[in-house]
């Protein structure tokens, strides 16, 4: 474990390593762990692909808000990129209008009053179904 913690402090440098070190002290309302320093650093270890699929899903959240769950609500309808057409076949078996359901049910997308823990439960259970299937595709 101390390694872990030179490893980061070598990687940063003393300094920056210090800063973010502060910073997060200042804003965590827990004790403080590597990838928290890390990203306070400005370093950023999210994976390429999930953030490729989660700005597609940003993406089409957006459209999803503007043209309604099938995207037909008003025209011209708007088109999607293969990857995000693939995703949306993969995550409704197939099906895209399944998909589209499936991710017009995001609590970003919905106007029902969802808060809470079953909030955040249902935005990261959408998210990692999006990414696995963005993965097959």
């Amino acid at each position: 474990m101390v390694g872990l913690w030179a490893d980061t402090c070598l990687e940063l440098g003393g300094q920056k390593f210090d800063e973010a070190f502060r910073h997060v002290l200042k804003t965590s309302t827990f004790r403080p762990d590597i990838a928290e320093i890390r990203k306070a650093a400005g370093l950023d270890d999210t994976d390429p692909t999930e953030k490729a699929a989660l700005l597609a899903l940003q993406n089409l959240l957006k459209l999803i808000r503007d043209y309604g769950p099938k995207l037909r609500r008003k025209s011209p309808y708007p088109e999607l990129d293969a990857r995000t057409e693939s995703t949306l076949l993969a995550l409704g078996s197939g099906m895209r209008d399944l998909g589209l359901e499936l991710v017009a049910t995001h609590p970003n997308v919905t106007t029902d009053a969802v808060e809470g823990n079953y909030r955040l439960r249902t935005i990261n259970e959408i998210e990692k179904k999006w990414i696995n299937a963005w993965r097959q595709g």
